[in-house]
């Protein structure tokens, strides 16, 4: 899928959440730049932004977290870092090690 037509499947989308995930630079992450994510990780991520109550996801081996805005108060103070950390380095004090 090229970059125009993976950025007009999320473009309908709104919401901050929305906006700093089309505009994040998710190629420095496991999971690749947005154009190369997989059909069903655009499907999740979209399922995830669209929705009005907290939403989480944490995908891949590593854990990658998207979320949308209803749960950023549940992440806090964490909420500027989380968008495309690991969920282990984000949730370090509950993560079993």
């Amino acid at each position: 899928m090229d970059s125009s037509s993976t950025s007009q499947a999320l473009a309908h989308i709104r919401g901050d959440m929305a906006a700093q995930v089309r505009a994040f630079a998710w190629e420095t992450t496991p999971l690749g730049a947005l154009q190369d994510w997989p059909v069903a990780l655009r499907i999740a991520a979209a399922t995830v932004l669209e929705c009005r109550l907290p939403m989480y996801l944490a995908w891949g081996d590593e854990f990658t977290q998207i979320f949308n805005d209803a749960y950023r108060p549940i992440l806090g103070a964490k909420a500027g870092a989380a968008l495309g950390a690991r969920a282990p380095d984000t949730w370090a004090e509950i993560w079993p090690h």
